[in-house]
Parts: structure tokens; C-alpha cells; sequence
């Protein structure tokens, strides 16, 4: 995906505008990656505070996160409330990341990434199927220092209708270009100020959801029929695999043994 420099300059502009505006405090570190993964999750469809009490509900109404991957959507939905924006999303995606997760390392744990490099980290995130972007970019961000804006669902949304980026950047693009745009030291602040500023100013209806996944999957192919004429085909075979009298059985006609023996003279 390509980024001309009208997109280039509208961002340096816009963010420009919103360190005049200030008031945004950046957020703090955070030192266990699975508090931030299911955090992440929720945050991308509300503000963290907001995200942070979901959280803490389901934390306490489940007995660990164990139980909590085999926990039906629905009850996780119930949990966190049914006003919470876009809660059915933010409950697949957790069900489907911590489900990964387990298959992966057959426990509920991430802290094994805090001894890993932040290149190896972001690795690992990528390989679970379900998480999306905006979450692996709020771990990397909190836990791990990395210089990402992240991108959530009415950021992109306020972002695209904007024309800051093209109306067909995936969130990963869009997250990359963010963060070319920006110093380093400036990625968290930017982020801050961005996602309340789209808050306020994205479309009541952000986007459609749809699930997160890892790739594409292809449809299942529907099973093929045979045709009309390969039935008619097997009938006419079927018809015609009769077996002829053989005129030397009893049953066929035969010669009579006069005309045979007489034959036989000439």
C-alpha cells in the first residue's frame, strides 16, 4: 500500500493541530503482556478506562484464564455488559487469541516475552491467529517500548474519512505509516492524542465488524453433483450392457445338424 505526500503532509498537519490542542497524558508502562493483550482488545472499540473495567469484570468472574478461553462469547458479552461498544468483537477476538495462545504454549501465560527481544516478541504476536493489530500494537507500545501508533477501530475510521490515508489501507499499513511520520519519542503522545481526538470527531458507526483472522481462508467448495448427461450416460450404458444369446448355448438359435454334417461334405 502506497502513501502519496498529500497523505504525508495532512498527518505532519494534522498532528501538529493536536499538540496546539495538548491535554493528553501519555500512558504508563505496563509489565505483564497478557494484561495488555485482553486490554488491547477492548480498548480498540472504547477508551481504556472503559477497557480497563471490562477487564477487571470478567478477571473477577472467572476463575483463571483457562476457563475463561473456553467461556462461551456470550457470557463474556453478558459480563462486560451489553452497551459495551462492539462487545460480541472485542469478546471473539479474545476467545480466539487466548485459544491460539494455548495451542501454541499449552499454558495462559506471556511473560515468557518480556525475555525475548522486542523483534521476537512481535513475532510471536503475529503468529496468533484471531489477535488483531491494533492489540499487538498496544502490547508492543506498553510492554516493550516500541516506537507504534496503534490504530483502532474510530481512529481508522476518522483517519479514512479524512483522506489522511486511502479509504483501502489495512490497519497494519496505516499503523507502519503513522509511525514513519512521527519521531520515535513522539509515537506514544501522537497515539494518545489521536485516539481521543477520533473519538470525538469518527463516525457514529465506525465500520462494520468483522472477525479478525490471521489470513485469508478460502470458502469450502461445494460438493459437485453429477450433470443430467453423465446420468443419462450411465443409463444408456446400463441399458445396454444386455448379454446377447450365444448360439452355442442352450437358449439361441442353432443350426440344424443336417445342414452342418452337409456342410461339412462340400
Amino acid at each position: 500500500m502506497k502513501f502519496d505526500d498529500e497523505c504525508s503532509r495532512k498527518v505532519k498537519k494534522l498532528w501538529g493541530q493536536l499538540k496546539r490542542e495538548g491535554g493528553a497524558t501519555p500512558l504508563p508502562p505496563v509489565e505483564d503482556p497478557m494484561d495488555q493483550l485482553m486490554e488491547g482488545i477492548f480498548s480498540n472499540y472504547a477508551a481504556e478506562s472503559r477497557a480497563h473495567s471490562a477487564v477487571s469484570r470478567i478477571r473477577t468472574t472467572v476463575v483463571d484464564l483457562n476457563e475463561l478461553r473456553v467461556t462461551p462469547v456470550s457470557e463474556i458479552v453478558e459480563i462486560v455488559g451489553a452497551d459495551y461498544p462492539m462487545g460480541r468483537a472485542a469478546a471473539e477476538e479474545l476467545i480466539r487469541s487466548l485459544n491460539s495462545l494455548f495451542n501454541r504454549t499449552h499454558k495462559m501465560d506471556l511473560m515468557f516475552l518480556t525475555k525475548q527481544t522486542r523483534k521476537g516478541a512481535e513475532t510471536f504476536l503475529n503468529r496468533l491467529d484471531g489477535l488483531g493489530a491494533y492489540a499487538k500494537g498496544t502490547i508492543l507500545q506498553r510492554c516493550f517500548k516500541a516506537p507504534v501508533v496503534p490504530v483502532d477501530v474510530h481512529m481508522l475510521a476518522f483517519l479514512r474519512k479524512g483522506r489522511y490515508v486511502p479509504a483501502e489501507a489495512p490497519v497494519e499499513e496505516v499503523q507502519k505509516f503513522l509511525s514513519s511520520q512521527v519521531r520515535d519519542s513522539e509515537c506514544m503522545s501522537f497515539f494518545v492524542h489521536l485516539k481521543r481526538h477520533a473519538a470525538a470527531h469518527a463516525p457514529r458507526k465506525p465500520m462494520e465488524y468483522q472477525p479478525v483472522i490471521s489470513a485469508p481462508v478460502a470458502p469450502e467448495p461445494k460438493p459437485v453433483l453429477p450433470s443430467k448427461p453423465e446420468v443419462k450416460i450411465a443409463a444408456v450404458v446400463k441399458k445396454n450392457d444386455v448379454r446377447k444369446p450365444n448360439p452355442g448355448k442352450s437358449g439361441g438359435r442353432q443350426r440344424p445338424a443336417g445342414k452342418a454334417r452337409a456342410s461339412s461334405r462340400r
